[in-house]
């Protein structure tokens, strides 16, 4: 990558579908290799190649931002409990915990199942077609 970028991904959870993907925001110049390397990485995860050490990152990093680090958020994280009657930092920590290698590949293997989809914005003239990326 030749200039500024962020990548990140996201979750949605409904009753009984769910939505994840990936989102890039990077320059014209770099959109064709991001954009190809993010269809690898879901493809991996997709395929099952996530390991237990994987797990542990992404469980490390979870709790991370669980935990409040300053008043004001714990003070967010109280009152969404109470108000939105939300499950507790230390309740949240334990699903967290309680996750399994199991558990992540049950979720890929789902997400596997549909069909990707693209949405982009922006000058789109380096941005490859879904079916070169190997869906």
């Amino acid at each position: 990558m030749s200039g500024p970028y962020k990548v990140s991904g996201f979750a949605a959870s409904y009753e009984a579908d769910g939505l994840v993907g990936v989102h890039l925001a990077v320059g014209h110049d770099d959109l064709n290799n991001a954009v190809t390397n993010a269809a690898k990485a879901v493809q991996a995860i997709i395929s099952g190649t996530v390991s237990e050490q994987d797990l542990a990152r992404a469980k490390a990093q979870a709790c991370r931002q669980l935990v409040p680090d300053s008043h004001a958020e714990f003070t967010r994280a109280t009152l969404s409990q109470y108000l939105y009657n939300t499950a507790s930092v230390a309740d949240q920590l334990a699903q967290v915990e309680a996750l399994t290698l199991a558990d992540v590949q049950k979720v890929a293997k789902a997400a596997g199942a549909t069909r990707p989809f693209l949405a982009a914005r922006g000058p789109l003239d380096n941005l490859p077609y879904l079916d070169t990326l190997g869906f």
